[in-house]
């Protein structure tokens, strides 16, 4: 029978302290007075009476390594067989399966190692940082200017126009063309 919601009475408090420090489990001394495990940690947590037979921090994350790495290497197992059907394939819905597979397990294992999947990526719902594209479109302009500025200063003539517009003159030094002399590759409107 469980006293789910009331508060301790004064002579399971006594009881449970004496099993504490007889070093009981919280799990079975939840189950000799009826409540429920986590009151049991509660109470001797604001008892300060740490669980005497609690596993050591460094066992407990050697373990969990452990089975990381035993993942990780089922994981490798598994893409290996996946990568043999996949060779022997014969069907169009086979070699589908495979890429499926093969996706899946890609991404398994790069979130167990702690990389970025692809999986994660395309649910993103939230933008990490915004982008101001007059600002971007205004550096790649000043770039090629700059870059096309070195080139000219190289050849001794500029090829690259300055101006509200950036230009690009498509004629040789010397001789007149009947085409129009220059064509617009700036960006003169940004969103």
């Amino acid at each position: 029978m469980r006293n789910n919601g009331k508060p301790l009475t004064n002579d399971e408090c006594t009881s449970i302290r004496e099993m504490l420090h007889n070093g009981e489990s919280h799990n079975s001394i939840a189950k000799k007075v009826g409540r429920a495990q986590s009151t049991i940690s509660a109470f001797a947590q604001r008892e300060g009476i740490n669980p005497v037979n609690r596993a050591p921090q460094t066992a407990i994350e050697r373990r969990r390594e452990f089975a990381l790495q035993e993942r990780l290497e089922a994981a490798d197992e598994l893409l290996a067989k996946v990568l043999e059907v996949a060779r022997s394939a014969s069907t169009g819905r086979e070699v589908k399966e495979c890429a499926v597979a093969l996706g899946v397990l890609v991404d398994t294992k790069n979130l167990m190692e702690g990389l970025p999947s692809s999986r994660h990526e395309l649910h993103s719902t939230r933008a990490t940082a915004t982008i101001d594209l007059a600002q971007e479109f205004a550096k790649i302009d000043q770039q090629l200017r700059e870059e096309a500025e070195r080139s000219s200063a190289m050849e001794g003539e500029k090829v690259y126009g300055s101006g509200d517009h950036d230009t690009l003159s498509l004629e040789a030094p010397g001789e007149p063309s009947e085409a129009p002399d220059e064509f617009d590759v700036g960006f003169t409107g940004h969103a």
